[in-house]
């Protein structure tokens, strides 16, 4: 999965433009990305795991790539799927 994210092996590419826009804001972009892949489902504890990790990334980018696999690793998502 991580390597789809990073689009290695892949052909195409991922419109990430909704997200990049909100890196600036951690806490929309985990919002957002939250609403997508769990349907809103991640907990306080959860979140604050991802935002820590996330800012330590050291692109927008990554740090998207980063909030998007977090999110898809995360309990809430593993039993929604």
């Amino acid at each position: 999965f991580a390597a789809t994210i990073d689009e290695s092996g892949i052909s195409g590419t991922f419109d990430l433009s909704n997200e990049l826009a909100l890196v600036g804001d951690p806490d929309a972009l985990i919002d957002r990305v939250d609403l997508l892949l769990t349907g809103g489902r991640l907990g306080p504890e959860t979140k604050n795991i991802i935002k820590e990790l996330m800012q330590r990334e050291p692109t927008d980018l990554v740090k998207v790539r980063s909030v998007i696999y977090l999110v898809s690793q995360s309990m809430e998502c593993v039993v929604l799927n």
